[in-house]
């Protein structure tokens, strides 16, 4: 065998060790961690509802909430108004309900709202009178 040949085999066996070194070191940080639930707490007073259907009229985000608006209103109410609170916390919910609250809009299809029927869980600037805390949306043909 030649040189060149040799210094080829052992520079392809020099990666090949480095890329096995790199996946099993790895594999051994990666290690699997337990994940608690999120539990409601006893002293949070909530009374869940559902709403549908909600031809979504409005998609805002405002500085302290991001809300939807339906055309219909809940019931016998004038509830037409569900907001969540703009929190770190929230953002990812937020996200989702702009997505499926424009989309459904764009394509004139309805949706389905869980909300908090409790208005002293009103995130800020949702009104008593029109608003309720969005819980969950989910979109619908």
């Amino acid at each position: 065998m030649s040189s060149k040949t040799i210094q080829k085999v052992v520079f392809a066996l020099v990666v090949v060790l480095l890329l096995l070194a790199s996946f099993f070191a790895g594999r051994m940080n990666n290690q699997p961690i337990n994940v608690q639930a999120q539990e409601i707490t006893e002293d949070e007073d909530r009374a869940i509802a559902g709403f549908s259907p909600c031809t979504v009229q409005q998609v805002a985000m405002f500085g302290n909430r991001a809300h939807i608006r339906c055309t219909e209103a809940v019931g016998t109410t004038s509830i037409r108004f569900f907001a969540v609170a703009d929190t770190p916390a929230n953002k990812s919910l937020i996200n989702r309900v702009l997505a499926i609250g424009l989309t459904q809009m764009s394509m004139g299809r309805a949706v389905y709202i869980e909300y908090d029927n409790n208005s002293a869980n009103n995130p800020p600037g949702c009104l008593v009178s029109d608003c309720r805390k969005l819980v969950g949306i989910m979109g619908y043909k």
